[in-house]
């Protein structure tokens, strides 16, 4: 790291301090709206985090007249299942005002229109308050989720939003294999009773309640969906209530952080189209076939035991009539330098062939990398040339990386050559294939220059399931966003940062900051450990904090973590390596004109006597002038940045402190 030294006079806390706001003052802050953290990346790379609260929520009642009526401005959002109603409530229908059954069932909207793809993750949280009846404080139960579509609603109703929805008017739906439903680990009920909306809430006796729902909406954008409308419901038949985001400004006690959320993170993606793919058939003379320009992609098991893929039969007999199918789809990611974080494979089905099918019935599919060096037969098997009879050698053991999908209905569409592809018919099929591309690139050479990944589909089965290949728009109706896509994330690199300026560095009380001469550049390399420094002077107590910026433009603040690894680290040579290490952890608050101010405090009474300093050892920045003569003077440090950001010290201290006094950083007294 370089770094212009310093006045002579500049104390060398405040030198660290003013290093610390020039290495977060470099991070990219343009790109970071209100809302959402930005991590280091390089290449183009960039991953953000974002906390979305529900555009809508409620709670769907069924309590004789409450089932005619609108929870949406309650505070709570709560949930009870009822025997044989299902876990949701799903299967009971009603409009009476006299039944007495007693369901309840929450809804929530998120809107995650902005964003252009689905992202890396996606978790549901929640606040629980308390409970309903009479269960012991140490038992657990569970919340589970579903995604709704509040189009389709009971009792004929035109729209069953959450803002609009009642226990009679509601999404119509059913759950089944082919569901996706995600549900959270075991919480307590705890002592507290939701004995009514008056209650007080007492922070320290909520949970929070988290769901991994990125299944779930990674399905959703597959299908097209933004708006992700949610339900859920509890797992023991207890009733349990949550917070809504009306509860967090109506309830007594509450806070804004018990409002429902979803937190998503979401990198950079590139969508990569096979550069070849086809269908390896193994019926009679089918098996010396070329299929590599067919309109589809199929797998089919074949019947006895020869594995997932097929893999275990071989044969080149055209007389043979084993029926079997296995995909082949090679991806060229010769342009990555390693292996991406995430990858995740889309196919369309488009039907299924062969023997009629139960429409609710359903399949997976799987795949595994193979090696087309390694062939059957003589004659290369890349997927351009491969048949059945000549096709990519490969076991499948314990160890092997594969990867299946959710299970997925077989529909009522047949596949034919010559179909029409109606869009409401085609379903997305994901598969996390991230493990399976990663050990692929472990096995490709520090040198290597071409890196293309050919990967088997198989299915579970044993029918013939079709799937949109890299030529499917010669299908009346297909488009190409029915082919086969690598939808993958480049891991962020870290960076180190390269200071130069300004070139006033010292600072008076009260003057203003001059950025002059200040220029922070970014460079995607290892990260480094930048040092700090320190200086002892006597039994002084001293403090470090960090002040916003006020005025007409401030804005919430939001998190923003550096990269693991990132740290400074004081040390006190008389100490041998007995010092601090500083976690960066910065807190982003987008101003128009914002400075960072770094301080270090006088605890002592104004009578106390002042302290003579003297350098008490070697702790200074990679460059740092050592000539440099250092003082203890009380001096203010800023920096000029983009959007406030700030830090966390200290062993124990919480990362997600909000812009704050922050203490102990020097292992010592100043």
């Amino acid at each position: 790291m370089k770094h212009r030294a310093m006045s002579s006079r500049l104390m060398p806390l405040v030198a660290s301090c003013a290093t610390v706001g020039m290495l977060l003052a470099g991070l990219p802050a343009s790109a970071v709206a209100v809302g959402t953290t930005r991590a280091a990346a390089s290449d183009a790379s960039s991953s953000t985090t974002a906390t979305i609260t529900p555009s809508a929520d409620t709670t769907l009642q069924t309590w004789t007249s409450e089932k005619n009526s609108s929870m949406a401005s309650k505070p709570y959002i709560g949930t009870l299942q009822g025997a044989s109603q299902g876990v949701f409530g799903e299967k009971f229908e009603s409009t009476d005002a006299a039944d007495t059954t007693d369901l309840k069932t929450g809804l929530l909207t998120f809107d995650l229109s902005a964003y252009d793809h689905a992202p890396d993750s996606a978790t549901f949280e929640m606040t629980y308050l308390g409970y309903r009846g009479n269960p012991t404080a140490t038992d657990t139960d569970t919340i589970k989720v579903t995604p709704v579509d509040t189009t389709v609603c009971t009792n004929n109703a035109t729209d069953c939003g959450a803002n609009v929805a009642t226990g009679a008017t509601k999404p119509k739906f059913s759950i089944n294999d082919s569901s996706f439903v995600a549900e959270s680990k075991p919480f307590e009920y705890g002592t507290t009773v939701y004995a009514g909306d008056a209650i007080t809430v007492v922070p320290a006796n909520t949970k929070k309640v988290t769901v991994d729902v990125t299944e779930i909406v990674r399905q959703q954008f597959a299908e097209g969906k933004k708006v992700i409308t949610l339900a859920v419901g509890e797992t023991k038949k207890t009733e349990v209530r949550f917070a809504s985001s009306e509860g967090t400004t109506s309830l007594n006690g509450a806070t804004a952080d018990m409002a429902p959320k979803l937190t998503v993170s979401v990198s950079t993606k590139d969508d990569l189209k096979p550069s070849a793919d086809t269908t390896l058939q193994a019926w009679a003379s089918e098996k010396n076939e070329k299929k590599n320009t067919a309109a589809y992609v199929g797998a089919l098991q074949p019947e006895g035991d020869y594995g997932d893929f097929g893999e275990k039969f071989k044969s080149t007999d055209v007389h043979d009539v084993t029926d079997a199918k296995m995909g082949l789809m090679t991806f060229d990611l010769s342009d990555y330098t390693a292996a991406p974080e995430h990858s995740i494979l889309t196919l369309t089905y488009l039907g299924y062939a062969g023997a009629d099918k139960t429409a609710t019935a359903t399949d997976k599919v799987k795949v595994v990398a193979v090696d087309t060096s390694r062939c059957t037969g003589t004659a290369p098997c890349d997927p351009n040339n491969a048949t059945w009879a000549n096709r990519p050698d490969f076991e499948v053991t314990d160890t092997t990386k594969t990867a299946t999908s959710h299970a997925f209905a077989y529909g009522s569409k047949k596949y034919s050559d010559g179909m029409t592809v109606e869009s409401g018919n085609a379903k997305k099929v994901l598969l996390d294939v991230s493990d399976v591309i990663k050990a692929e690139f472990a096995k490709f050479g520090t040198d290597a220059t071409e890196k293309k990944i050919t990967l088997a589909l198989g299915e579970l089965n044993k029918s013939d399931m079709r799937f949109g290949s890299k030529e499917v728009t010669s299908l009346t109706g297909a488009t190409e966003a029915m082919q086969p896509t690598l939808s993958v994330t480049k891991k962020p690199k870290a960076y180190t940062l390269s200071i130069e300026g300004p070139t006033k560095v010292k600072y008076q009380k009260g003057e203003a900051f001059d950025k002059a001469g200040l220029v922070v550049k970014a460079t995607s390399t290892a990260i480094s450990v930048p040092h700090g420094s320190m200086n002892t002077c006597g039994t002084k107590p001293s403090t470090l904090t960090i002040a916003a910026a006020a005025g007409p433009y401030a804005k919430p603040a939001i998190r923003h973590t550096m990269p693991d690894g990132s740290y400074l680290r004081n040390e006190n040579a008389g100490f041998g390596r007995i010092g601090n290490e500083m976690k960066l952890v910065a807190i982003a608050s987008a101003t128009n004109s914002a400075y960072m101010a770094m301080r270090r405090v006088d605890q002592r009474p104004e009578s106390a006597t002042p302290v003579e300093c003297a350098k008490s050892g070697r702790v200074g920045l990679a460059a740092f002038d050592e000539s440099a003569e250092l003082g203890c003077e009380d001096t203010l440090m800023v920096s000029s940045v983009s959007s406030i950001r700030t830090l966390t010290v200290g062993s124990g201290f919480p990362p997600d402190q909000p812009l704050a006094r922050v203490a102990g950083f020097l292992p010592s007294p100043l």
